[in-house]
């Protein structure tokens, strides 16, 4: 699902440096697409991105260990009744990075 959202040229292939995580409020990293940041460690961008409120989005220019990235970032509404009125608190914060 992460790899399919991944921005693709005109030839339908990934735009080469790009990738994308799924991570919760805590940094951590659930889902990657890319071997340098593997499951299970702490993404190292600012807090205030993993503060967003559910839903929200935000587009970002941010320099990740010495590259430029244009970032879209979205925290997860929940799926249909999951996640919004049982009272669980489980947010996911999607990010796709594009190198600039």
């Amino acid at each position: 699902m992460l790899t399919d959202v991944l921005p693709k040229d005109e030839k339908k292939q990934i735009v080469p440096g790009s990738f994308g995580v799924f991570t919760d409020r805590q940094k951590m990293i659930i889902a990657s697409t890319t071997p340098d940041y593997p499951v299970g460690s702490s993404f190292p961008l600012e807090d205030t991105l993993f503060r967003l409120k559910k839903g929200e989005r935000r587009s970002v220019i941010i320099d990740l260990e010495g590259r430029s990235y244009v970032a879209g970032l979205q925290v997860s509404e929940g799926y249909r009744e999951y996640k919004r009125s049982d009272g669980y608190v489980n947010d996911v914060i999607c990010m796709i990075f594009v190198p600039i």
